[in-house]
Formats: structure tokens, C-alpha cells, sequence
């Protein structure tokens, strides 16, 4: 009967340590496990399902973003990767200046007239979407 006892005590000390973090503090099982260490609230932390946060003392930054090179200023970086900065969720976020993009689609990054936003003249010999192709004129 003891046995009984231990195996269903045992199993039962493994159904609710399983469960979650708080299930195990809540019951006080004496189980040590890695907890989420978020010091600003938004989630992310040492230890966190969502992530480690770049700035956890700011619940507005919380991942790492690269930006990119944009000479001519169109929101289309090219392949240079310029630098990374904590980033997150901003009311009043702004496109970055400073000649820099979020993306490196650009195929022409020193003429601001083309790029992956461009429309398309067709039969110049010029890409201007940068899909790779001049688009061709239709003959009428």
C-alpha cells in the first residue's frame, strides 16, 4: 500500500510541476526550474518563452533590429549592413533617417527612383521594381 502511496504521490508531484512555473510555486513542490527574468514587464527577459530583451529596464525595446544602408533615401536599404539597435513597439516611432532602412531590397540604392516600391516603365532597359526584368511593352 505504501508503494501505491509513493507511485500516485510521485506522479501527482510530476503532473503539476509539468503544468506550469506557477503550478509548482503555487504548490510549493520544492521543484527549481529556469524562470523568466523580466524586469520591465513586456515579456521578454532572461529566460522568457518570447525572447531575450535588449532592454530590459524599457518595456517599449525589447529585439535587436538590423538596419541598412539607403544612399538615396527611399526606404529601401541596400545589402550593407549598417548597424543593429534595440528596437520594439513605439507610439510615435519614426522611419530611421540618417540614410538607413529596415530592409536591404534595394537594387539600386543610389537612385531613388528605383526600388522594390517603383512602378515599372515598361521597354527602357531599366529594372526600376527590381524583380530582376524590364517589363515589355505590349505592342498595339
Amino acid at each position: 500500500m505504501k508503494k501505491i502511496m509513493f507511485g500516485i504521490s510521485f506522479l501527482v508531484v510530476i503532473m503539476i510541476s509539468s503544468c506550469s512555473p506557477e503550478m509548482s510555486q503555487r504548490y510549493d513542490l520544492g521543484i527549481t526550474s529556469n524562470e523568466c527574468i523580466d524586469l520591465d514587464g513586456d515579456g521578454f527577459g532572461d529566460e522568457c518563452p518570447l525572447g531575450i530583451d535588449c532592454n530590459d529596464e524599457d518595456d517599449s525595446r525589447w529585439f535587436w533590429r538590423p538596419f541598412y544602408l539607403d544612399e538615396d533615401q527611399d526606404s529601401y536599404g541596400a545589402e550593407e549592413l549598417v548597424t543593429f539597435e534595440c528596437w520594439g513597439n513605439f507610439e510615435n516611432s519614426q522611419y530611421p533617417l540618417d540614410e538607413m532602412a529596415f530592409n536591404k531590397l534595394d537594387c539600386e540604392d543610389l537612385n531613388r527612383n528605383i526600388n522594390p516600391g517603383a512602378k515599372e516603365i515598361c521597354g527602357n532597359g531599366v529594372d526600376e521594381n527590381c524583380d530582376g526584368f524590364d517589363l515589355r511593352c505590349l505592342k498595339k
